[in-house]
């Protein structure tokens, strides 16, 4: 015997979804028969055997709908104490087992199964398939009845796209939006037939594809959904209410993530990395429908009506230049660092959070690198959100952070190293171990900071904070999480670290002569302009760069004017290009 738990679908089983397309042959079989503990029932299989569609039209099998009823014989018997063993005509073999906990009678136990994934895939539907029935579990007395199975029922469903659909134009790949338009009434669908072109792969960042209904006025409320099926298949590829601005809805696939349309979330790969190629189908409902289902299945309908606007888009590259591109919010945290040597400095940012797969951004600055000393450290975490709280997975503590350098690029991420399911990360002194973070009960304990995560150099870096499951990507700050409910709530981020207090604007020069030597000497001399140079325009020797006026050739000034415009070059070498520079290059400078 087995011990009885909640269960959904065994790891084997051939998982229940909502109604898929109409039924075709179907046969039923009134039985009744009596279940017992561990014997399959009925003793000899019930058998069925599908020819195909006899009406002309070409046969396509995309699943099987099994439904019976149960009636409870013994006290405690569950629905899901019995396991259906499908056998198909290939001898494959798949099981169903019930969500359903407790009954009485149940007289429509059962659901749709797809032949397009799980254990079925492939397998041609014509010809004989048996269903045996078992009851795992043993309620009653040793050997006794546990229920009675009775009016089973089993057909062929098949795949109806729909029709009259309204083309999108295909994505150009080059971020521009293609759009088409239509009117939804009440408790109607209407449907859209968009062409990818392309595969969006999940391995580039901005190889990506996004729609939503922006320009879509409904009434009496501004609200629909929609669902997106694979043509080649009937199955669901995404479902969504409002994760567009106001209560329309929004698909995004590919890695991001790019700036949010109003008040909707970031277009930032949600519904998943990657997207095959080919036509897909998009169901429009004015409102919220239950459900969504394979097989171009929509339970029920919404009340609103009027014009409705679909747009589409996609990038073969999209590549921000910093995360305050996208994100709006993003705070500047200036330069970490203590003035007391030999102490440590917390510097805390809090924040609230309303969506959990939102990302924030820190911009922050080390006066020196961490490997200048061996006792230099620099510290992050999330520490003080929600102490006290029951952990919980994809909650307002359960954070992951990653920070990355000003060109984009990684330099490390975490998720569970702190109390509980928040976030730590350790740069620097391995020697001198900082205890970690008392936890605050029920949490756990955290990991010692023992600078685990390598040297930080000195200058700027970003922080990325979100909720779990987040993806750090290598490059170009490609953060974006998949936590789907919804948050609301404060978030603590602490930067902690011993770092000796970065230089004024005015204090130090960072190299000496003739050579540039990286050794400071405290002066600020026609040595540092070179390296200034050098780093500022990006290139010290060989032929001029193409589209760039600040190459060797004639080292154009980037900036101009009174407030440093760093977006109108004025061609000219003046103080200007020398603050702007002095900002970049001592790190703590405005």
């Amino acid at each position: 015997m087995k011990m009885k738990t909640a269960l959904s679908c065994v790891a084997l089983a051939l998982c229940a979804g909502t109604a898929m397309a109409a039924p075709q042959e179907l046969q039923t079989f009134a039985g009744p028969w009596d279940l017992l503990a561990d014997v399959p029932t009925p003793a000899t299989p019930i058998s069925v055997t599908f020819t195909g569609l006899t009406d002309g039209n070409p046969y396509t099998g995309v699943g099987l709908r099994l439904n019976y009823q149960l009636v409870s014989v013994a006290a405690g018997t569950w629905a899901n104490d019995v396991v259906v063993t499908i056998t198909a005509p290939n001898g494959v073999q798949g099981f169903y087992r019930s969500p359903v906990q407790g009954f009485d009678t149940l007289p429509n136990v059962g659901g749709d199964f797809s032949l397009l994934t799980g254990p079925f895939l492939g397998v041609d539907p014509v010809g004989t398939w048996t269903f045996s029935f078992e009851d795992d579990f043993e309620d009653g007395s040793a050997g006794g009845v546990q229920a009675v199975l009775s009016n089973v029922r089993i057909a062929l469903l098949t795949s109806d796209a729909p029709t009259s659909s309204i083309t999108l134009p295909s994505p150009d790949g080059l971020g521009a939006w293609s759009t088409a338009t239509s009117t939804v009434v009440a408790n109607q669908v209407r449907w859209f037939q968009l062409v990818v072109p392309s595969a969006i792969n999940g391995t580039g960042l901005g190889n990506a594809l996004d729609i939503d209904m922006v320009g879509s006025n409904l009434a009496p409320v501004n609200d629909a959904s929609m669902g997106m099926w694979n043509s080649a298949t009937g199955v669901l590829t995404a479902a969504d209410d409002n994760f567009g601005p106001g209560e329309l809805p929004q698909f995004s696939f590919g890695l991001g993530p790019r700036a949010a349309s109003g008040d909707g979330q970031l277009y930032a790969g949600q519904d998943g990395n990657a997207l095959a190629a080919g036509t897909y189908f998009i169901g429009v409902s004015g409102g919220n429908p239950t459900a969504y289902g394979n097989f171009y299945n929509i339970t029920g309908g919404g009340a609103n009506a009027g014009p409705i606007t679909m747009r589409v888009r996609s990038f073969d590259s999209f590549t921000p230049q910093s995360p305050d591109q996208v994100y709006p919010d993003t705070v500047t945290v200036g330069v970490i660092g203590t003035s007391t040597p030999g102490t440590e400095n917390v510097q805390t940012q809090t924040y609230t959070t309303t969506v959990a797969s939102a990302v924030k951004w820190f911009l922050f600055s080390t006066p020196a690198g961490t490997e200048a000393d061996p006792t230099y450290y620099v510290d992050i975490d999330t520490e003080g959100t929600a102490p006290g709280v029951t952990e919980t997975t994809g909650a307002i503590q359960d954070t992951e952070i990653g920070v990355y350098t000003l060109a984009g690029a990684s330099v490390a991420n975490d998720d569970d190293d702190g109390t509980g399911f928040r976030s730590a990360l350790s740069f620097g002194d391995t020697v001198n171990i900082r205890p970690a973070i008392a936890p605050v009960a029920p949490a756990g304990a955290g990991v010692a900071r023992n600078g685990r995560d390598g040297a930080l150099a000195a200058g700027s870096y970003w922080l990325a904070v979100s909720t779990w499951d987040t993806t750090f990507g290598a490059a170009n700050w490609a953060v974006s999480s998949t936590a789907a409910a919804a948050m609301n709530g404060e978030r603590v981020v602490n930067f902690r670290s011993n770092l000796p207090a970065g230089p004024s604007c005015n204090s130090r020069a960072n190299v000496a002569g003739p050579n540039q030597s990286t050794t400071p000497d405290a002066q600020l001399t026609a040595d540092d302009i070179i390296v200034f140079l050098g780093w500022y325009f990006g290139n010290t020797t060989g032929a001029p760069v193409a589209g760039n006026p600040a190459s060797p050739a004639n080292l154009l000034a980037d900036v101009s004017g009174a407030n440093q415009n760093a977006s109108a070059p004025d061609g000219q070498l003046t103080a200007d290009d020398i603050i702007v520079f002095l900002g970049f290059y001592f790190a703590g400078c405005p």
